[in-house]
């Protein structure tokens, strides 16, 4: 799979998440689209670049927002959550 269709996919199911939890998925998903629409015929391979840059900065910090507000889902973790055991069940 081409990154640019990569990281599609990634946009859209990030959308799907947060449009969920937001009560806006279709809207979302349909700003994801049509972004990628309107630059689908690009054929310079800076801008290219430049706009793949943008656009996987936006989503490590939209994932990154979206794992502090407590996610329960598996692939955004709450940091402080994770390997977390009950003191009691340690071995001493």
């Amino acid at each position: 799979m081409s990154p640019v269709k990569k990281l599609y996919k990634d946009c859209m199911v990030l959308a799907k998440c947060f449009g969920r939890r937001q009560g806006n998925e279709a809207e979302l998903m349909g700003q994801v689209r049509q972004q990628f629409k309107a630059n689908k015929h690009e054929q310079d391979i800076g801008k290219i670049r430049e706009q793949t840059e943008a656009a996987l900065s936006a989503l490590r910090t939209a994932a990154w927002d979206f794992g502090k507000q407590g996610s329960s889902l598996p692939i955004f973790p709450v940091p402080h959550q994770r390997g977390m055991r009950d003191s009691s069940a340690m071995p001493k």
